[in-house]
């Protein structure tokens, strides 16, 4: 017989105990209907709630409704719609700040320089300053130092040397 972790335990026992807020809903229905056709039910602890006479239906039924508010937010599922949301507005937080940062760094930064770049500018003004008309091949070949035939030859020759 397999024995239940402590974790199975605790939510076996917390589902056995947890209220319910449905059947508490439906047991305060005609309290709540009555105090409803009585007039507006104030909210519990406020001045108006504590003027109503101790017979009043409102005055239970304002401390009723509260009991069910309480009880609805402590179910499972409105705890973890409200620890979603914070963890979501955490998390977009973060990003918000990740992001600033990332924005300050690279404002506290000349990434032109960084990166070796010249502005256009500064290209554009080189090419109208020193451009030159460019060279034709017979002017580009007398330029050559040696001819590609000769460059070929040499290099074979070392490599037979070196092999």
């Amino acid at each position: 017989m397999a024995s239940r972790s402590l974790a199975d335990n605790a939510r076996q026992w917390l589902t056995r105990h947890r209220p319910d807020p449905d059947a508490v809903a439906a047991w305060a229905t005609e309290l709540l209907h009555r105090a409803t056709t009585a007039g507006p039910i104030p909210v519990a602890g406020s001045a108006a709630w504590a003027a109503l006479p101790d017979h009043d239906p409102r005055k239970p039924a304002a401390i009723v409704r509260t009991a069910l508010a309480a009880l609805r937010e402590s179910t499972p599922d409105a705890v973890a719609q409200r620890v979603a949301a914070e963890w979501a507005a955490s998390q977009r937080e973060f990003r918000q700040r990740l992001k600033d940062a990332s924005v300050d760094m690279s404002a506290a930064q000349d990434w032109g320089k960084v990166a070796g770049h010249l502005p256009f500018c500064v290209y554009a003004a080189r090419r109208t300053t020193y451009a030159t008309e460019p060279l034709t091949v017979e002017q580009i070949r007398a330029q050559a130092s040696i001819p590609w035939a000769c460059d070929r030859a040499r290099r074979d020759a070392l490599g037979s040397v070196a092999a």
